[in-house]
């Protein structure tokens, strides 16, 4: 049965536009007459995508990465094993990536790990060994879904009104993911935004 959501204009001009008043449901109540007097024609559900095409990755046609946002802008959401494995080359790349293993919290991971942009920025042999690494662990989920297509979850963007998707990326397990990676449509191919941590997963998985 349809149940529709009831907002009323907001008469306080420093808040939003609407508030919430009620859900209503064809129960012959007062309320609901009210609506359909109203509203003659109350509005279908909400349609999230096109076709079928918009559910299902199309693991063919392969994934362009936003190397300089991921690996630069977002190096502090890699694990610190994947870290530690690709960096070994520079102790003081190393040195930073221990320093995020001890640190107490996320947040205390995550300001360490940040240390590593200007690094990475700076010496292109180590801004390469996350890229081959991060190509590596791209590829190895499109063989993924390539032999089970539900491994690309859909994702709705709400504000672009489309349907991406989230691919888990295992860098150091292969039965569990260490990130998640949001992939939209770009011409006739896909485009690999950003990375999320796994606990991310969930809800962004939404439709």
């Amino acid at each position: 049965e349809d149940i529709y959501a009831r907002f009323t204009p907001n008469r306080n001009p420093d808040r939003q536009r609407w508030w919430f008043d009620c859900f209503l449901h064809r129960d012959g109540s007062s309320a609901y007459a009210a609506m359909c007097r109203e509203f003659p024609r109350l509005p279908d559900r909400a349609s999230y995508f096109a076709t079928l095409d918009d559910m299902v990755f199309d693991w063919k046609k392969g994934v362009n990465l936003n190397y300089d946002h991921i690996i630069l802008d977002r190096i502090y959401r890699f694990p610190v094993r994947f870290l530690e494995r690709t960096l070994g080359s520079s102790p003081a790349a190393l040195g930073v990536v221990e320093d995020a293993r001890k640190a107490r919290d996320d947040a205390g991971r995550e300001e360490a790990l940040k240390k590593l942009i200007p690094m990475l920025g700076g010496d292109r042999s180590l801004y390469k060994a996350v890229q081959r690494e991060l190509d590596a662990a791209r590829d190895n989920v499109l063989r993924r879904v390539s032999m089970n297509y539900t491994v690309a979850v859909p994702h709705y963007y709400p504000s672009k009104g489309a349907m991406d998707f989230i691919l888990p990326l295992f860098m150091t397990d292969e039965d569990e993911p260490d990130c998640i990676l949001l992939v939209g449509r770009r011409g006739e191919g896909y485009y690999g935004a950003t990375i999320l941590e796994t606990d991310l997963a969930y809800p962004y998985a939404r439709l």
